[in-house]
């Protein structure tokens, strides 16, 4: 499936879609997201770092605009996710890897900026909803 095609929606500069992969060996996190003449990203790569990965495609080719590009990965995104839904989990999991991937984020790209992230204050969130984490996920709120 095409997101975008030269000449085609936003300004034309990428040719993406869903790489075709043997049935056997694709799944929720191993579809293949191709940006033609540039790079690949599977499904898990875009969902753990999207901005790690849109920051390869500007370093392997500055003239496109990562803003469109990124909307693309997250419609793939959606399709997947359509095509292999996610077990289901409860609400307190979500939030715990969503909190997780927040502080993730923080460490990865605000440490030393001006930010309104506080680690304390969403470790504490997760406290007083009872919800338990393991030592390496606790350094992760260092």
């Amino acid at each position: 499936m095409s997101y975008s095609r030269w000449g085609g929606r936003g300004s034309g500069h990428w040719y993406t879609y869903w790489h075709v992969q043997d049935y056997t060996t694709e799944n929720r996190d191993t579809a293949i997201f191709d940006i033609f003449t540039v790079t690949t990203f599977t499904a898990k790569q875009l969902r753990d770092d999207m901005d790690g990965c849109m920051a390869k495609v500007r370093r392997l080719d500055a003239n496109g605009d990562t803003k469109e590009l990124r909307k693309y990965a997250m419609e793939f995104l959606a399709d997947v996710d359509d095509k292999y839904p996610r077990k289901k989990v409860t609400e307190k999991q979500l939030i715990k890897e969503n909190a997780l991937l927040l502080a993730e984020h923080h460490k990865k790209y605000c440490e030393g900026e001006k930010c309104n992230i506080s680690l304390y204050l969403l470790r504490r969130a997760l406290d007083l909803a009872g919800i338990e984490l393991d030592d390496k996920e606790k350094r992760k709120f260092m």
